[in-house]
């Protein structure tokens, strides 16, 4: 598990804002997380973070599922731990798994990821 994370601040916010950036090889099988801070920002009713913590497990226990089974058992799992309280900050996933390489010059065929973006019920 590679955790990336470059310099810069929210997104869409500030016009003139500036983003750092960060290059890896993706190889067949390879896998990408991106999730806002909203998800590992969650409370329960004790006040505890989900927590980076929580989310590594979680990353390490499930990364084998398709990404539709992924994003759901997270969201089900971050909803859960909060039990009845209100998201206190936006919360959003998008879970992409490489599954073969890019051919150049092929207009059709199997797409080289299997992508799957969360929804989470409960609201601001």
């Amino acid at each position: 598990m590679i955790h990336l994370q470059t310099p810069g601040t929210i997104i869409g916010v500030f016009p003139e804002a500036i983003f750092g950036s960060a290059c890896i090889r993706l190889e067949e099988g390879d896998r990408l997380l991106f999730f806002t801070d909203g998800v590992v920002e969650s409370r329960n009713s004790a006040g505890e973070l989900y927590g980076a913590e929580r989310m590594i497990d979680f990353i390490k226990e499930n990364s084998h599922l398709t990404p539709n089974i992924f994003v759901d058992l997270l969201i089900n799992e971050v909803d859960a731990f909060t039990g009845k309280l209100k998201a206190e900050d936006d919360r959003a996933v998008l879970y992409i798994e490489f599954v073969s390489k890019m051919q150049i010059n092929v207009p059709h065929g199997n797409p080289p990821i299997k992508a799957a973006k969360g929804i989470f019920k409960k609201k601001l």
